[in-house]
């Protein structure tokens, strides 16, 4: 699908890197606005916020989903069209993601206790690069459907994903039946409930009285770090910053682990222009996680901020390989680039950052 976009004629006057910079860094803005971290959990404590959390930003309930064409994992590729006349799940994960790991598990665990020949699962991730870990993951879980790479997000923008993992169910029309945001101790018992509604084998009242079981605990440790999470994303995106900061350090006293909480932290930090703070949380997570990849891309903006330009140059290439923002990771390095010196590098890597802001290429 494409959209109305920048082209650089090369016949025009030519576009300097800082006006390359003063449009891209508006385009990031919006898209940290209306895009946040991928591994970002949403509001999931109210039924307005469940509301919000539980659809796509670009395909509504009732509406036909956006067709697909993409490579899996075992070189086949795979076209939407071939699942015509069934119910197909969708799960979108992230490579080693623990609430992906777990949908993508308990899906699995689904197709085989429902072992419906109407019902088809497939996997779908940005994360080319990550091979390796998904075919010993999939072995290690004697997990066999496909496993689609959508390396450019370009499904992933037609859909309008807001956090992964995300799972959709497509009904047999081709229309968008059911969307769950994230991963929650009820996922299980939810995924289950609308795949079989879907399929026609409950109706709607037996829908609802599912829904209404209350088989899983709310007041757990994570539970409560979710939903303490879930108000510091609504707090930061109306600008209430020390808020965001107060319910991300509740989260973190009920879920001390958890390196997506302490990394939005650091995001947070970096937003405050507190780079010692983000820093320090970010460290906590490289110590455990060394090869964290949304750790490793703040480091390397930490060190952009604090003028060490070429250990930031050097670690955000890297990350560029691993893919988790490339447009914010573009960017930087164009800024980088650019106080170095190098002009023409400068404007490639905007060019490249603004490719991923707007579906239609710069020329």
């Amino acid at each position: 699908m494409k959209r109305g976009g920048l082209h650089h004629n090369e016949q025009s006057t030519p576009i300097t890197s800082r006006a390359m910079a003063g449009i891209l860094m508006a385009g990031i803005t919006l898209c940290a606005a209306s895009a946040p971290w991928p591994s970002a959990v949403l509001p999931a404590s109210a039924s307005e916020t469940t509301m919000i959390l539980d659809e796509l930003r670009n395909v509504k309930v009732g509406e036909m989903v956006p067709a697909f064409k993409l490579p899996g994992i075992d070189k086949t590729t795979y076209d939407s069209s071939q699942f015509k006349g069934k119910v197909l799940v969708v799960v979108y994960v992230s490579a080693t993601q623990r609430s992906s790991e777990r949908a993508a598990i308990d899906a699995h665990q689904l197709k085989k206790d429902l072992n419906n020949p109407s019902l088809e699962f497939i996997y779908v991730t940005t994360d080319l690069s990550k091979t390796t870990y998904y075919r010993e993951f999939r072995d290690q879980h004697g997990i066999h459907e496909p496993l689609l790479f959508d390396s450019a997000r370009d499904y992933y923008g037609d859909l309008g994903l807001i956090v992964l993992p995300t799972t959709i169910i497509i009904d047999k029309e081709g229309k968008l039946a059911r969307v769950i945001s994230s991963y929650k101790s009820d996922y299980p018992h939810v995924l289950r409930s609308y795949a079989r509604h879907t399929l026609g084998l409950i109706d709607d009242g037996q829908l609802k009285q599912l829904l209404e079981i209350k088989d899983f605990d709310r007041t757990s440790p994570k539970s409560k770090a979710a939903r303490h999470r879930a108000t510091a994303q609504l707090l930061r995106e109306k600008g209430l910053l020390q808020g965001a900061e107060n319910e991300l350090k509740e989260a973190l006293k009920h879920d001390p682990e958890n390196n997506e909480i302490t990394i939005e932290l650091a995001s947070l930090y970096l937003a405050m222009k507190r780079v010692d703070d983000a820093e320090a949380q970010v460290n906590v997570v490289l110590t455990k996680d060394p090869e964290n990849r949304h750790a490793m891309l703040l480091n390397g903006i930490i060190l952009y901020l604090r003028g060490e330009l070429d250990a930031a140059q050097e670690l955000l290439d890297r990350v560029l390989i691993l893919n988790p923002d490339p447009a914010r990771t573009h960017y930087y390095l164009g800024l980088i680039s650019e106080k170095k010196g190098d002009q023409e590098k400068a404007i490639y890597h905007y060019r490249q950052a603004l490719k991923r802001l707007i579906d239609d290429p710069v020329e």
